[in-house]
């Protein structure tokens, strides 16, 4: 199986296994990291509640590819994480309006982490929100030893 690496600001790293259900998207994100780890920009929604788009440093030109099946954003997808091609969405809470999201469901955090990786998220919340400071979270293969 598998699986993409996250650490936040924090300090916290998780693993996070790929799904099975957007196969191209999960091969596009494995090529994007074939050459080590990669820095994303965080954003996190202030609306929709439990929310981080994160985007890529801008090092090439980037392809969004269609999910096969667009996420419908609404209610608890704490640990789910989505991929369109450029932005990698993290979801640790409730949403709390619906959205479709041009991204496909890529993977989920280990059930084991998902506590730690919902307060890192909530650390990134607070780096854009009440800190007023740029969250950087980093992505890379995980690959088991």
């Amino acid at each position: 199986m598998k699986s993409i690496a996250i650490t936040f600001p924090n300090g916290c790293r998780v693993v996070a296994d790929f799904a099975g259900k957007e196969t191209e998207l999960e091969e596009n994100l494995w090529n994007f990291l074939k050459d080590g780890r990669k820095d994303f920009v965080c954003h996190h929604t202030g609306s929709t509640g439990g929310l981080i788009n994160s985007y890529p440093f801008p090092d090439k030109k980037f392809m969004m590819v269609a999910p096969k099946e667009p996420l419908l954003l609404c209610g608890d997808l704490a640990g789910m994480i989505g991929w369109n091609g450029f932005d990698l969405l993290l979801m640790h809470e409730e949403l709390t309006e619906p959205l479709i999201s041009g991204a496909g469901e890529i993977a989920h955090v280990r059930e084991e982490q998902l506590a730690e990786y919902m307060e890192a998220c909530k650390d990134v919340w607070y780096h854009c929100y009440l800190y007023h400071k740029l969250a950087v979270i980093s992505a890379e293969r995980f690959e088991e030893a």
